[in-house]
């Protein structure tokens, strides 16, 4: 009876912890500038190739797992050229974009002015307190129409847990593009190593109450 209430309690426990990383696990938005007042937009298509900023990822020791990112673009120009629009994130290399960390899903077509939801095409973590570049580009340039990505004429930024926007940009570009990051934090190990160490406890007791019904006489 006392290894049953045992397993029982442990059960309740290992429940509670589970629930408690799955909260601390939520999707929060760590990094927007999207709530800035609009400076204008940058032209994709017979403008700009490409456009870039470089942001900074928070304290979290853990790092975080890329959720989603969001654009705020203006109207189309014309009819520019789709899917040639391509999104995606990389490692800082002294100062600029260096290797791919993801691509994102361009499934939204970005035609009329508002914020565009974009997800990862791999599970990608960031690590903390980390510069990256999020690169916005065409793989197709048109003098049919432009992309219009709004932009900001300040680094000012809506962040939590450090988060930042360091005013790095592509070349010649004439301001901060208008984006927001969605990211989980990923838990600290302790947290772990007591969810694991439960459900060792757990097994153990469990073949333990195994053995004894084994060797119980007959």
């Amino acid at each position: 009876m006392k290894l049953k209430w045992s397993i029982a309690i442990v059960g309740c426990a290992v429940c509670l912890l589970a629930r408690q990383l799955a909260c601390a696990q939520g999707v929060f938005t760590y990094l927007a500038n999207t709530n800035q007042s609009i400076a204008g937009s940058l032209g994709m298509g017979s403008t700009y190739g490409s456009i870039g900023a470089q942001f900074q990822t928070g304290t979290n020791s853990s790092g975080y797992v890329l959720n989603d990112l969001q654009l705020l673009f203006a109207d189309a120009t014309g009819s520019p050229l789709f899917p040639s629009l391509n999104i995606m994130i990389c490692e800082d290399n002294s100062g600029g974009p260096g290797r791919i960390v993801s691509f994102f899903a361009v499934e939204q077509n970005p035609l009329t002015a508002g914020i565009y939801n974009y997800t990862p095409l791999t599970i990608a973590t960031l690590g903390s307190s980390t510069p990256y570049w999020m690169i916005v580009y065409l793989t197709s340039v048109s003098s049919a129409g432009n992309y219009n990505l709004s932009y900001a004429s300040i680094t000012a930024a809506s962040s939590v847990d450090g988060w930042l926007i360091t005013g790095n940009t592509a070349i010649g570009q004439a301001g901060i593009p208008m984006f927001a990051v969605n990211a989980t934090p990923v838990p600290e190990p302790a947290a772990f190593v007591l969810l694991v160490g439960a459900f060792v406890f757990l097994f153990s007791t469990n073949q333990l109450v195994a053995i004894s019904k084994n060797l119980a006489p007959c």
